[in-house]
Formats: structure tokens, sequence, C-alpha cells
């Protein structure tokens, strides 16, 4: 954990970018490695985000590995998941690509808990305003 973590910090401390990202993932991760069209790369490197850590390191080839299988259009979820842990392992990154997953997935639910109580709120807000709206014992002005 502690590697992930300097690994993590050294990408927000030097904005370390991938070659060939062309688009953001929620919670600013890697959603896509695509390269430019010209083959350079530049149209698709951000500095508002940062990189898996896990992905800081690897080579060319298996950061393209990787984009193959995170845009894979016909796999299923459950098929993409299984390639993903495949290719970790091929490329020796199977703890930090674990703990990357780990920390993606309780950041969504923690987001999903956020909007949960947020929609729970605007329930006893919107009961609020009805009842407002309906006391005929206030003043009409």
């Amino acid at each position: 954990e502690n590697q992930y973590l300097t690994a993590h910090q050294e990408a927000e401390q030097t904005d370390t970018l991938v070659s060939g990202i062309s688009s953001p993932i929620l919670l600013g991760f890697v959603m896509s490695l695509d390269e430019s069209e010209d083959g350079s790369g530049d149209e698709a490197k951000y500095k508002v985000w940062k990189n898996p850590p896990f992905l800081l390191n690897m080579s060319k080839q298996a950061k393209k590995d990787y984009a193959k299988i995170y845009k894979h259009e016909t796999m299923t979820k459950q098929q993409q998941t299984e390639a993903m842990k495949a290719w970790a392992v091929a490329n020796n990154v199977t703890v930090p690509f674990t703990i990357f997953d780990d920390q993606l997935n309780a950041q969504k639910k923690r987001e999903s808990d956020e909007i949960t109580s947020a929609v729970e709120q605007l329930h006893g807000v919107l009961s609020q305003i009805e009842a407002i709206e309906d006391n005929q014992k206030i003043t009409a002005h």
C-alpha cells in the first residue's frame, strides 16, 4: 500500500501523464488510453487529473494492452474485470491494481451514499414546501 501511495503522490506532485490518454474517467482516473490520430499522443494529454499509479512505470505496450481491455466494446463487465486482473498478473502489478480497484469501488460507494442521502433530504424539503403551500392559516402574500 505504501508503494501505491508513493506512486500516487508522485503523480500528483509531478503531474505525470500517460501518453495517449484521451478522456478522463469518473473520479479522475483513466477512462481510455487512445493514441492521437497522428500517433503523437499530444492531443491526449490532460493535466487536470491523475493516472492510476499502477500505470506510471508501465511500458507503452502494457499501457496499450490495458487500454484495449478497458475500451473493448463487446466484453461484459465480468469479462472486462477478469481480463484486467489477468493483465495485472501478467504485468506484475496485481497488488497496486487491486489497491486501486478497491479504492475506486470505495469511492463509488461513498458517492452513491452521498447521492442517496441528498435525495432523502430533498424529499424532506419537498414535504416542508408542500406543507407551507397547503397551510391555509398563513397569509397569502
